[in-house]
């Protein structure tokens, strides 16, 4: 299984950025090329890996670092392409393309610059439906550490609907049980800071209750808080 730190992101793998597929997909090359497969040696040279694979838990981190910088040094954009293709799978090959740029640029980079572009990373990932457990993670912790109750008061969770709304009562408050977060879909843990927000909708009474990731996606993200539903799951990550 991929290896989760504590503290999402904390300290900081290009590696732990990877799809699940894409992460999935390496594993399978990888031991294509410990078996001796021909193909998968032959693109091993090409990209200057040489024939000996990688072992222990960190292979695919480093295996992703060697990738990069063997793509980067291939003639063309189309062999380029081919060689992504091959070892992580067509489905992730936006989100490898961006940690590629970000291992290329790494060393220019200093740590609150590396935060930045890891936070667009994540809503980028979001926004296409490739986000996964850690990148939810991240963004609860971040959500917890600087949404303000200005921030939740200030949420129109249902900008651009048409129905006939009557606004009655709109507070902060901790869960005394779990609930459901309407616009993300994610858990309100007990004793977790939300919104509640109770409307008359179209003559019927209803209540519904924001989380802190839903307020900090309005006021910060500039990407629906909707498009968390569904994330990957980690429990998918397992070797091949």
């Amino acid at each position: 299984m991929r290896r989760v730190t504590e503290i999402p992101y904390e300290p900081h793998r290009y590696v732990d950025e990877l799809p699940n597929t894409a992460w999935a997909n390496a594993l399978v090359w990888d031991s294509r090329v410990r078996a001796g497969d021909e193909d998968a040696l032959a693109l091993a040279r090409d990209l200057g890996l040489g024939s000996a694979s990688l072992s222990g838990p960190d292979r695919i981190d480093a295996l992703l670092y060697g990738v990069a910088l063997g793509v980067a040094a291939l003639p063309d954009r189309k062999a380029q392409e081919k060689a992504i293709v091959a070892v992580f799978g067509s489905h992730g090959m936006r989100d490898v393309h961006a940690l590629f740029e970000a291992i290329g640029g790494d060393p220019l980079v200093d740590d609150e610059d590396r935060a930045a572009y890891l936070q667009e990373r994540i809503l980028g990932r979001v926004e296409w439906g490739q986000h996964n457990d850690v990148d939810v993670a991240w963004l609860r912790a971040k959500a917890a550490a600087t949404v303000t109750d200005v921030d939740f008061l200030q949420m129109v969770p249902f900008q651009g609907d048409e129905t006939e709304v009557t606004e009655l009562d709109r507070r902060v408050v901790r869960a005394r049980r779990e609930h459901r977060c309407y616009l993300t879909g994610l858990p309100i843990a007990v004793g977790e800071r939300h919104m509640v927000l109770r409307e008359v909708a179209e003559g019927k009474f209803t209540t519904t209750r924001h989380s802190a990731v839903a307020a900090w996606f309005e006021a910060h993200a500039g990407v629906p808080a909707e498009r968390l539903i569904p994330a990957e799951p980690i429990d998918t990550r397992r070797a091949a």
